[in-house]
């Protein structure tokens, strides 16, 4: 787990969207190079972009931030989606008190169709 702390040290220091999978010891976060999302292995810090084919490691990261760089893209983090989705609903039914009802049972039905599509085989 040391490794891992250090590694989302550096991405939240360096601002750096990212995506952590413990179970499958990975961490998720934007390409250097093109933006596309990378994998980065938590026990070697090696990474390889699938869309341009560069790869590297942390130290390579780090080079790059103390160059002066930024990294501005995103990583879809569905967990951090499902978060603002609820809390959205819970703001639009405070605001609109008359339609309670009807966004609780979208609310519902959301909830219940990312349910059934993380349940899904890939």
């Amino acid at each position: 787990m040391g490794s891992v702390n250090v590694i989302l040290s550096f991405f939240k220091e360096n601002k750096v969207d990212y995506s952590l999978n413990i179970v499958q010891q990975i961490v998720k976060f934007p390409c250097l190079y093109c933006g596309s999302t990378v994998e980065m292995c938590t026990l070697t810090t090696y990474w390889n972009c699938d869309f341009c084919n560069e790869n590297g490691n942390l130290l390579i990261l780090i080079k790059y931030f103390k160059e002066g760089n930024k990294l501005i893209a995103k990583v879809y983090n569905p967990k951090k989606e499902q978060q603002i989705i609820g809390n959205k609903f819970k703001c639009l039914t405070k605001k609109f008190p008359a339609l309670k009802n009807d966004l609780v049972d979208i609310e519902n039905r959301v909830m219940q169709l990312i349910i059934h599509y993380k349940k899904e085989p890939k």
